[in-house]
């Protein structure tokens, strides 16, 4: 057998090893290992017709059939410090589930971002974020336990943040664009919305930013966002949650909530701001808007009045705020914004109802 033919058994035997054969849930993911077989199936022809040509493109062609090679690790940047992945790739999981390789940049140096995604028995995917090498890779694809784990969450959003505060890894679960809001379809936004304003790709200052559509699904085949969170001018942006809102901005739904939630209303001590910087201004002017929601509905009530609704409410108090600390940002802004008084005030009103009816 000459030094080519041995070449080629073995890209064949690597081919094999990184295409696997068992069933895979989730349509997506079956449908990028199809389209995997494919492309090694080309590539043996191509193999046997010219093994010389194809030495030299080895390099080339062994990542695109999903084997472990040195990736450089890549990302988007959507804001000073907000990246999300540039080109991720899917892997089927040995022993059910898949593996996504981010291919962001880990926590430490030399690593990225891989997604473990399994079915738990309640047909829920697991999601579980792990900072590792092509090694680690491998051995996550082969169903073993590899690498460092940084969360691990079956909520429709998680966050984890490094020892040293400097990084931060946020995870969402997405719906179709047409699926909610009461947008036309493919006119809705999804957005990370934040309790404290940070600067934008221009500069500028805003709460939120526009999520582009994900290029990974879970296991359960729901689109998948994760997104890495880096320190700008000291801090790390205090998002409050994932919302899908319509292009009229008159509907919106939250597809998952990061932080404490409506527990500032629950007279509990909320644990997502210290008490000094940019993150306490935010949570002052959190707790300013949260107040005067409670004192509008209760003088409505009192006056026999219809009740403002709270987005109304926190528009007109964020305005004087930003005009008492000299903020410049849009209108647009701060009503997206105030998108996370609404949904707390609309949890905490919920829980109290419960409350009643358990009583």
């Amino acid at each position: 057998m000459s030094e080519h033919d041995d070449f080629a058994a073995e890209l064949r035997a690597l081919a094999d090893e990184a295409i696997p054969v068992e069933h895979v849930p989730g349509t997506p993911a079956l449908a990028l290992v199809k389209r995997r077989v494919r492309r090694r199936t080309a590539r043996v022809a191509l193999l046997s017709a010219a093994c010389m040509a194809l030495v030299a493109l080895a390099a080339v062609a062994l990542p695109r059939v999903g084997i472990a090679t040195v990736a450089p690790a890549s990302s988007t940047r959507l804001a000073p410090g907000i990246e999300i992945p540039t080109d991720p790739t899917t892997s089927a999981r040995t022993g059910g589930g898949l593996v996504i390789d981010t291919r962001m940049p880990g926590w430490t140096a030399g690593t990225r971002l891989f997604v473990v995604s399994r079915l738990s028995a309640q047909d829920r995917a697991v999601n579980a974020v792990y900072e590792g090498d092509d090694a680690d890779l491998r051995e996550l694809r082969a169903g073993n336990a590899a690498g460092t784990m940084l969360l691990s969450s079956d909520a429709t959003a998680a966050s984890a943040t490094s020892p040293d505060g400097d990084r931060q890894v946020v995870i969402g679960l997405g719906v179709p664009p047409e699926a909610s809001a009461g947008g036309p379809p493919g006119r809705n936004e999804r957005r990370l919305i934040s309790w404290d304003l940070f600067p934008a790709a221009d500069g500028t200052l805003v709460s939120s930013v526009v999520l582009p559509g994900s290029l990974m699904k879970d296991a359960a085949g729901l689109p998948l966002d994760v997104i890495s969170l880096s320190k700008v001018d000291g801090e790390i942006p205090a998002f409050g949650g994932f919302f899908t809102i319509n292009a009229y901005r008159n509907g919106y739904g939250q597809d998952g909530c990061l932080g404490d939630c409506p527990a500032i209303f629950g007279y509990e001590t909320p644990t997502s701001f210290p008490n000094d910087g940019p993150r306490g201004v935010a949570q002052a002017q959190r707790l300013t808007v949260e107040s005067a929601i409670e004192d509008a509905a209760a003088a409505a009530d009192l006056a026999g009045e219809s009740r403002p609704t709270p987005r109304e409410v926190c528009v007109d108090v964020r305005e004087d705020l930003d005009r008492a600390t000299g903020t410049e940002r849009t209108a647009d802004d701060r009503l997206l914004q105030c998108l996370l008084s609404a949904t707390d005030w609309y949890a905490h009103q919920a829980e109290l109802a419960s409350s009643d009816r358990s009583g």
